[in-house]
């Protein structure tokens, strides 16, 4: 990946960004079984090219392979949050089917 804009000096906030990559699917086999069932990924790129996708040469390896991402025009600012490690499948406390008592204190795998 990678991300250009303009940042601030004291890297609070960010204009005009642009993200380039790539996604090799064969090694993104555990997440494209996890979100969208598929182990095979011919199975994934028939699903991407269904969307407008298109199967591009992976750079690491030469295999059409790669789903090749861009996202223009990316701003955002600085905030104040604090992190936190939650279960995501059974804790997570945005998810209205958590089965924690307090999703807030869930614990990470």
């Amino acid at each position: 990946m990678q991300l250009r804009g303009t940042f601030t000096a004291d890297g609070s906030s960010l204009g005009g960004g642009r993200m380039l990559g790539e996604v090799d699917l064969p090694s993104a086999g555990a997440a494209l079984e996890h979100w969208l069932g598929l182990t095979d990924p011919d199975d994934a790129f028939s699903l991407l090219i269904g969307f407008g996708s298109v199967c591009d040469p992976c750079t690491t390896d030469g295999r059409s392979y790669c789903l090749v991402i861009e996202i223009d025009q990316i701003s955002g600012e600085q905030v104040e949050a604090e992190l936190s490690c939650v279960d995501e499948v059974s804790c997570h406390p945005l998810c209205s089917t958590s089965t924690c008592d307090d999703p807030g204190t869930g614990e990470c795998l």
